[in-house]
């Protein structure tokens, strides 16, 4: 079990708990580190259930098309933002039926995100920003970063 596992692991068990996603707090160690600002409306949510954006878009469900996934979201709050362009989402890998995951293209397709590769024809499982080093750039308009996830539950294997 990694880290990300680790976490939702924890989280899933804790309703009182929210997590702080830090991939957006820069690789360059010249730079501040970036203290998310909706520390409050953590706390709001947690203390008085108020109706408050707490969190970037967390995976829903995915949907297999023609080729390519289609990725659902919660936690949009006034939709989805990509940080910095409008396209192409970074930090995605897609995999088939080998298990063996690729670099993929993503884009936003209204409230969803289509993920896809032409290295994989008949796409089964996809992983956002699953590395130690991640450099997605998927956000909420609130300025919330994306928890890295997957869609798979394979055994994790250090790739030779």
């Amino acid at each position: 079990m990694n880290i990300h596992q680790s976490r939702r692991v924890f989280l899933s068990e804790d309703c009182a708990s929210l997590w702080g996603i830090l991939t957006d707090d820069g690789h360059d160690a010249r730079l501040p580190k970036i203290t998310p600002y909706p520390r409050e409306n953590c706390r709001m949510k947690i203390a008085y259930g108020e109706d408050v954006v707490f969190s970037g878009p967390t995976l829903r469900d995915m949907l297999i098309e023609k080729g390519r996934i289609r990725l659902r979201f919660d936690h949009l709050g006034s939709g989805l933002w990509v940080k910095g362009q409008t396209c192409p989402v970074t930090g995605f890998e897609i995999a088939g039926s080998d298990k063996h995951f690729v670099r993929a293209e993503a884009y936003p397709a209204g409230i969803d995100i289509v993920v896809y590769s032409e290295e994989v024809a008949e796409p089964v499982a996809v992983r956002y920003n699953w590395s130690n080093m991640p450099e997605g750039n998927l956000y909420n308009r609130e300025g919330l970063p994306a928890p890295p996830f997957r869609t798979d539950d394979w055994d994790f294997v250090i790739p030779e």
